[in-house]
């Protein structure tokens, strides 16, 4: 049931965005939500701090997500105005940069910790 709810929310917000750029294209990927999100996550699991219990490694996804967002949206708008294609161009390039801190963090990690970082990646809905 959980995971029909995670699939049914992801597909909303994919339509959302695609609604959103007026693009059928246009994905969380391409603007650094997902990338945002993982990387948050990986950073929580990479130093190991919990301050919230359960619920860190979630609000850790959701802050990195917004605040890449936030990024992508600030890089991009000029004159007051944000241009979709630059937005998505923006995104992509913070989406890559994203992308090597994550595996600049799984070279730094253990094999505990790589486990746990590869096994949220790939979308495990354990201890859930």
């Amino acid at each position: 049931a959980l995971a029909l709810a995670v699939g049914a929310g992801l597909g909303i917000a994919g339509a959302a965005l695609q609604g959103i750029f007026r693009n059928p294209l246009a994905d969380p990927g391409l603007i650094g939500v997902s990338s945002g999100g993982a990387l948050g996550a990986l950073f929580v699991i990479l130093v190991g701090v919990a301050p919230l219990g359960l619920a860190t490694l979630p609000v850790a996804a959701f802050l990195g997500a917004f605040v890449l967002t936030m990024v992508v949206y600030g890089l991009s708008r000029s004159d007051g105005k944000t241009e979709v294609v630059t937005l998505i161009l923006t995104g992509v390039a913070l989406n890559a940069i994203a992308g090597g801190l994550m595996g600049l963090m799984n070279f730094y990690a253990d094999d505990e910790q790589l486990r746990n970082m590869v096994f949220w990646l790939m979308g495990s809905l354990a201890g859930a």
